[in-house]
């Protein structure tokens, strides 16, 4: 699963004999560590400590809890600051608050982070507090049933904690639900950014697109493959705020680079958000708000035109009324409906990668057809997934005026993308000029002269 390969969690039990650990559930023996290094000294039955790391992770802050069989004997449970982390940021959930919990000397907060002393609870904060040392404190706007404070009150009032932390992780946070929240907090601290994949004019070189494409860098879990998040994303009510962030974005970071006007912006437009009570309105907000003479266009799968045909036409209606062009993506991946295609009046169709892959052999002929079937409909066509010479020879053979792909360039941020551009119609510019030269030149009575 992505979450046992992005971040392995640690949860570990650790034999302690005269005071010393010997013994870790990690598979680690002889680790000879003097207890006092996770938990406070005294003679309470059970201590818990929280501190920045430990011998084996010493980047990852861990709740520690010591339970005593004997007067220096017992069992120390090693439960990593994510799972802590979690419920925290749980407990701020979309509302402006902050939480954190101490324990000792130490503070944890919701992105994971150890800092030394107590957190100072501000005026009108919630304070929890348990016999074991534990404090947690949450401030801002709080709802007297907000779940997150049932959660903690679980969390810091239960006898077991290590038991209390595992079942309130496995109960309330399924790998999907783990991902939504972590993108909603991402979104609010900064942490998505946009890479930029160039649309080429197949038969000049020259760079007339750009595909906004989206990457997450996690606190935690460094750069996430879009394919872990994206397609939880797209089922959820989370994909509107989404989608309008990569669009402001975008707009911004590719507006201020002096493209040409025209110059094609495309960003992907998922069905679920079309089926949204805010949907069309939320992107003419955007529109509204950032006017632009970038050739804005916006993806859509054919999936997403097989349901909610209705309101998903008026929608696009009333985009195309503000100059927003569309693009039918993925083109012959689902049950093509070619009527409605008609009716919707795409401006672009996107050749799915899989056909590209057989352009100059065994799928060149269904690529034509999909050249013919645009020029009926008045649509320009568009080959994703360009990665060999030979597929790009194929397309301008056929006559497919654009695409994209790695053979042309990888996805890069705005300023790289603006220096790709200009050396695109450089290169472009270089084969004119060298064309000029080797063109013999005219005499007025029409004979070439050497």
């Amino acid at each position: 699963m992505l979450l046992q390969r992005a971040a392995p969690y640690v949860r570990a039990m650790v034999l302690v004999h005269n005071g010393l650990t010997y013994c870790s559930s990690l598979g680690i023996a002889h680790m000879h560590h003097p207890l006092a290094q996770f938990v406070p000294n005294g003679s309470s039955s059970r201590r818990v400590g929280l501190v920045g790391g430990t011998q084996v992770y010493p980047d990852r802050p861990v709740l520690a809890i010591f339970e005593a069989v004997g007067e220096r004997d017992g069992v120390l449970y090693i439960i990593e600051g994510a799972y802590i982390a979690d419920l925290l940021a749980r407990a701020e959930g979309s509302e402006k608050r902050s939480a954190t919990l101490s324990v000792g000397t130490g503070t944890l907060a919701s992105d994971n982070r150890f800092t030394s002393g107590n957190a100072t609870a501000p005026a009108g904060a919630v304070v929890l507090h348990n016999g074991d040392g534990m404090r947690v404190v949450v401030a801002g706007k709080i709802p007297s049933d907000h779940l997150a404070l049932t959660v903690f009150a679980a969390l810091i009032c239960g006898v077991a904690v290590a038991m209390a932390v595992e079942l309130g992780y496995s109960a309330g946070f399924t790998p999907r639900q783990r991902i939504l929240r972590q993108v909603k907090v991402g979104l609010r601290r900064g942490e998505f950014f946009v890479l930029y994949q160039p649309i080429v004019d197949v038969g000049t070189g020259v760079w007339v697109g750009a595909e906004a494409l989206v990457r997450w860098q996690h606190p935690r879990w460094g750069v996430v493959a879009p394919d872990a998040f994206i397609r939880h994303l797209e089922t959820s009510p989370l994909i509107a705020p989404f989608t309008d962030f990569v669009l402001r974005t975008s707009l911004t970071q590719l507006g201020s680079l002096g493209l040409p006007d025209g110059f094609r912006l495309t960003v992907n437009l998922a069905p679920y958000h079309t089926e949204l009570p805010s949907f069309p309105r939320d992107i003419c907000a955007v529109l509204d708000l950032q006017p632009t003479t970038l050739n804005v266009v916006l993806e859509i799968t054919e999936r997403g035109l097989l349901t909610g045909e209705n309101s998903v036409m008026e929608g696009i209606a009333r985009l195309k009324a503000k100059g927003v062009q569309f693009a039918i993506d993925d083109f012959g991946t689902e049950n093509s409906n070619l009527a409605l295609l008609q009716r919707l009046n795409f401006d672009y169709i996107k050749i799915d990668r899989c056909f590209v892959q057989g352009a100059a052999d065994s799928d060149r002929k269904l690529i034509e057809g999909i050249r013919q079937l645009g020029k009926v409909l008045g649509a320009s066509v568009v080959a994703e997934g360009v990665d060999r010479q030979a597929q790009h020879n194929a397309l301008q053979e056929i006559g497919i005026p654009f695409a994209q792909g790695f053979l042309y360039h990888q996805p890069t941020e705005s300023e790289a993308f603006f220096d790709g551009y200009l050396a695109s119609l450089e290169r472009w510019r270089n084969i004119v000029a060298a064309q000029t030269v080797q063109t013999p030149a005219a005499s007025p009575d029409g004979r070439v002269t050497s």
